[in-house]
């Protein structure tokens, strides 16, 4: 996200002519609202609060998290039409380097909080993707 963030950046100062320091305030602004937003509603569901978790049922499968895939380069042109509306509504620098940069940020708090969960407990925490809430594990 923070690549995306920083090639859609470069875009919209090139395309757009938006002043490179309008694209830093709105990345930093953005960034705040957008990884806010992001962590209380996704990431935080992830993050263990309990002192102990279950322990991983031995028949449920563990998937990791897929990469990124290459058609997902095909939403680049949908964001730089999202990038013009934002322009036109003098919002642009908060939303098109901001989400990202915001996403990535919640992102990366989840991942130190759940790391020094594995660290102080000595186990890896597994995330179960049923219907609903994920459901968290140890393991």
């Amino acid at each position: 996200m923070l690549a995306l963030s920083l090639l859609m950046s470069a875009v919209v100062v090139a395309t757009f002519d938006w002043p490179v320091i309008d694209v830093l305030i709105g990345a930093v602004v953005g960034g705040a609202v957008f990884g806010a937003v992001t962590y209380f509603t996704e990431v935080r569901r992830e993050v263990p609060q309990a002192a102990a978790l279950p322990l991983a049922p031995e028949d449920r499968p563990v998937m990791r998290r897929a990469r990124p895939k290459a058609w997902q380069l095909l939403l680049v042109p949908a964001v730089c039409a999202l990038a013009w509306v934002a322009d036109r509504w003098d919002v642009g620098p908060l939303l098109v380097p901001g989400q990202f940069v915001g996403i990535a940020a919640a992102n990366l708090v989840g991942a130190a909080l759940v790391g020094r969960w594995e660290r102080a407990h000595g186990r890896q925490v597994l995330v179960g993707r049923g219907s609903g809430d994920p459901e968290l594990y140890a393991r």
